[in-house]
């Protein structure tokens, strides 16, 4: 019992009130905790369980998602990583990216005209914001392409500041007399939960796509090139197609250094986030309560300090 609501504060603190009380690491060890208990015991298994639900529930004017979101499992070393690789073929080809550090959510277009805007929730409903969202310029309010604009279409990505932005944000709050922001990734959570957010603030937001509607599509690299072409800006870069154990690590390390050297990647990242590319395998696998099992979280060693 002490477990499920410890860790239950804690999701209401991460994702409720963007003012995280513990570490991910930290978080991680208790969650662990809880999962081997309820693995020997699963007579001790309560409804409320974090294993069993994603982020926090939603009790004012919830609005369902056109695609549950789910969260990612985390691997924090090599040897954890290659334990969860090992479950796959090694010719299978495996997709990177890198882990924004930011705040989750689902575009919703409708004949490629942006309806909706939900954050993240409990993975089935959401807070609709779309009346700050529509205000964001790096949010397409329209897309193009036949594919991106047939019906309801999800957009699935992170909202996210810059380093250098986020402290243009800081000094125009503080030149306004109004306290500046503790962290991006709760900063930015904690504005878009806003009423009103000054359009300066806005300006500043920046989103990454990472998912979304998938069933028309083989294979996840065909995705992305079709949300590029709908009008979303895809960093260059920023991910890759490898088989290879020894290329995964290289371009951990490549971006663990950068992490490092904070400001010699400019964008808040705390991982890199590896996935089987064919979507075939990821309607296979499919998902646990929380996960899926055809992607991983590899996060930086400096994140567990």
């Amino acid at each position: 019992n002490f477990l499920v609501d410890s860790l239950n504060e804690h999701n209401t603190a991460y994702y409720k009130d963007s003012f995280p009380k513990i570490s991910d690491v930290e978080y991680d060890v208790l969650y662990k905790e809880l999962k081997t208990l309820e693995t020997l015991h699963p007579e001790l298994i309560r409804s409320n369980s974090p294993t069993k639900n994603v982020g926090t529930a939603i009790n004012d004017n919830p609005v369902a998602h056109n695609i549950q979101m789910y969260s990612l499992d985390n691997v924090y070393n090599k040897e954890e990583f290659e334990k969860w690789l090992s479950k796959f073929d090694p010719d299978d080809i495996i997709y990177i990216d890198l882990k924004h550090d930011g705040m989750s959510i689902e575009l919703i277009y409708l004949d490629g005209i942006l309806e909706a805007a939900l954050t993240r929730g409990d993975g089935i409903f959401g807070h609709n914001i779309i009346h700050l969202v529509k205000d964001i310029p790096d949010v397409p309010k329209q897309l193009f392409g036949v594919r991106a604009c047939l019906g309801k279409t999800s957009i699935i990505g992170e909202f996210t500041f810059p380093y250098n932005k986020f402290r243009e944000v800081n000094e125009y709050l503080i030149v306004n007399g109004r306290d500046p922001l503790l962290t991006r990734r709760n900063g930015v959570s904690g504005i878009l939960q806003s009423d009103s957010v000054d359009q300066f603030i806005l300006d500043r937001i920046e989103f990454d796509p990472h998912g979304g509607s998938l069933d028309t599509f083989n294979d996840f690299t065909e995705f992305m090139e079709v949300v590029e072409a709908a009008g979303f800006r895809i960093r260059e870069h920023n991910s890759c197609l490898v088989k290879e154990l020894d290329k995964i690590m290289a371009f951990y390390d490549i971006f663990q250094t950068h992490y490092r050297q904070t400001f010699t990647y400019d964008h808040p990242i705390d991982g890199i986030v590896i996935k089987l590319n064919d979507l075939r395998q990821w309607k296979e696998l499919g998902h646990t309560a929380k996960f899926p099992r055809f992607a991983i979280a590899f996060k930086f060693e400096e994140v567990m300090s």
